[in-house]
């Protein structure tokens, strides 16, 4: 299954901050995944693009690269799958995304990993995927 990272960099923009978002919450796509400060909260009822699946924190440390970060998220977001779901992310058509800190936004203190996941085919979710086994 791919897995997707996405960068979270402290930036001016609109719409909700992504270090507001919580486990349940579903956005839609901002314009750019590589530098994201913002995004569009919508009800899951909804349609929309991502359902927010996990927060998770990274330790406190120098900042340890892009890799290694990415490499953090995805282990962490992929271990939270399914609690969330219900089903192994190896057998889900669910692809995981997150965002992450950068260099600029960890030396401001963010160590927050926002895991969610969205369609593989691109489209609109309606509705939750929590215990859907999706």
């Amino acid at each position: 299954m791919m897995c997707t990272l996405v960068l979270a960099v402290l930036a001016s923009g609109c719409g909700a901050s992504v270090l507001e978002l919580d486990v349940g919450q579903c956005f839609d796509d901002p314009p750019d995944f590589a530098e994201v400060a913002n995004v569009d909260v919508v009800p899951c009822a909804s349609p929309h693009h991502n359902e927010v699946i996990a927060v998770v924190d990274l330790p406190e440390s120098s900042f340890p690269g892009d890799a290694a970060v990415g490499d953090s998220a995805a282990s962490r977001c992929q271990a939270a799958f399914a609690g969330y779901v219900g089903s192994s992310y190896d057998d889900s058509p669910l692809v995981l995304g997150w965002l992450a800190p950068s260099l600029d936004s960890w030396g401001v203190g963010d160590r927050e990993v926002i895991c969610f996941v969205f369609d593989q085919s691109g489209d609109r979710m309606s509705g939750s995927v929590r215990g859907t086994a999706a």
